[in-house]
């Protein structure tokens, strides 16, 4: 089966060490304003255009899109070219500690091209930090700010009587989900569930269908194309379970997978629509 890049990523970042929220880190330390940049990361370039800062991107991955399609591709998300980062010449090449595990950044530093590496997201204040630190990088913090209130405001934790538990699902086959520890578990606990797969530190485990089984999870939300039809004749036999009797949400991966503040926020709306959607057996 074919992932979405966005899923890809995640899965593969899954199987490496991860970084602990904190301030961005540059390396070489900054010396000279920031006008042009390459974006390591679809996130981060959305939190780049958010901040009315478009002109500023000089290169992307294959993975990610900018209106008017003239910005250069450095290769894709997992191997970026660094010839190509090179040859654009950038202020500084920004990326994440959600992606980069995957990215071999050494011969920036080699070259003596400043990159600044974002930390890992583990919730949707993660989110706003990357903004706010985005936005001081691209010597734009009063628009920066004036996002991240607007967002915090329009980010409400969910308040329930009764939480669902619930399965967020990036692959049926092999079964890869998102656990506790990762940003989407996080949203599922924001919009009022629990999160059934629960990893430690990975954020985005393997998982055998006799977990998924044994956790009878009642919410199954999904994020790969397909979705319904391959985990409901997946899970056939255990029709009994409480998901069996629900709708599968299915979200589309370009939002679902991305940490930008407002890609979160519609994770969550999609997952509180999840929630109280009935079952079928009630």
């Amino acid at each position: 089966m074919l992932f979405p890049a966005a899923v890809l990523s995640a899965a593969v970042c899954a199987l490496s060490l991860l970084s602990f929220t904190g301030p961005p880190h540059e390396h070489p330390p900054a010396d000279r304003p920031v006008h042009r940049i390459v974006s390591l990361s679809p996130s981060l370039t959305k939190m780049v255009l958010m901040l009315g800062s478009a002109d500023a991107v000089a290169g992307i991955t294959s993975y990610d899109r900018i209106p008017g399609g003239n910005t250069a591709s450095v290769g894709t998300l997992m191997n970026p070219s660094m010839e190509a980062i090179i040859r654009l010449a950038p202020d500084a090449v920004v990326y994440c500690a959600e992606d980069s595990a995957v990215q071999h950044m050494e011969s920036l530093a080699a070259a003596g091209i400043r990159s600044v590496e974002f930390p890992r997201v583990r919730s949707f204040d993660d989110s706003l930090a990357i903004l706010r630190g985005m936005g001081n990088l691209l010597g734009r913090k009063s628009e920066a700010d004036a996002l991240v209130d607007s967002y915090r405001s329009a980010y409400r934790t969910a308040v329930s009587q009764r939480r669902l538990k619930t399965l967020f699902l990036l692959s049926a086959d092999p079964v890869i989900a998102a656990s506790d520890s990762s940003f989407l578990g996080s949203i599922i606990r924001d919009a009022g569930g629990i999160c059934c797969a629960v990893s430690g530190a990975n954020p985005y485990p393997v998982l055998s269908k006799e977990y998924v089984v044994r956790s009878a999870p009642d919410v199954v939300v999904s994020a790969f194309h397909g979705a319904a039809v391959s985990i409901a004749e997946s899970y056939s036999p255990y029709r009994h379970l409480p998901f069996m009797k629900r709708k599968i949400a299915e979200l589309d991966p370009d939002i679902a997978c991305r940490y930008d503040p407002e890609s979160m926020l519609q994770t969550k709306k999609l997952i509180e629509d999840a929630l109280s959607q009935r079952s079928t057996g009630q």
